[in-house]
């Protein structure tokens, strides 16, 4: 059954950077470090706006509707398993809507797929739903770790989007039982997007 949660994983990953990916910019050996950097926080965002959740959020761009993660700029994606360092992705971050066809059946009703790839470090995340507007969607499929360890789960909690539109989408995510295949543990994860195609 582990094998099959990976396959799943990776088929969606790679689904969804062949829909929706987007090649950032090349930069300058300077100034490649400041983009992409994991950030150890304390549920404090300076750059986003409405916050009814948990957390602290004080400026103008962002929403955060239920866990303790505020959405942060536009363009990432940060999460945090079982309260550990949160992690913020920026390389690579999209979304796609896999049609019912593309997904050969997966996902009768056709799914959104929001993702990252972080080469530099190895990470990956994927979120897939089941929904194509605003409002509380089950989590389809999530995934976020290496391509050799991680958490992958299947039908495991919420996901909110505040946010949907063909260019932008943004919400918030929550799911326990979220499982490490190489150990069996059983892991929490929480977090936000801001991402555009």
């Amino acid at each position: 059954m582990k094998k099959i949660y990976l396959k799943a994983f990776t088929f969606l990953l790679a689904a969804s950077a062949l829909n929706s990916c987007k090649l950032d910019p090349i930069l300058p050996p300077d100034k490649e470090l400041k983009a992409v950097d994991i950030k150890n926080g304390d549920g404090t965002n300076t750059g986003g706006g409405t916050n009814t959740g948990g957390g602290t959020n004080t400026g103008g761009g962002g929403t955060n509707t239920g866990g303790d993660i505020a959405i942060g700029a536009t363009g990432t994606i940060i999460y945090q398993i079982d309260g550990n360092s949160k992690v913020t992705l920026t390389s690579l971050a999209s979304f796609g809507y896999i049609t019912a066809t593309q997904s050969q059946g997966l996902y009768p009703n056709g799914a959104t797929t929001v993702s990252a790839f972080d080469m530099s470090r190895g990470l990956q995340f994927s979120l897939v739903f089941e929904g194509k507007t605003t409002g509380s969607y089950k989590i389809t499929l999530l995934g976020a770790g290496t391509s050799s360890s991680g958490i992958v789960g299947v039908d495991v909690g919420t996901v909110n989007v505040t946010t949907y539109t063909s260019n932008n989408v943004q919400g918030t995510f929550s799911a326990t039982d979220v499982t490490d295949p190489s150990t069996g543990d059983n892991h929490t994860i929480k977090g936000s997007f801001n991402v555009k195609n």
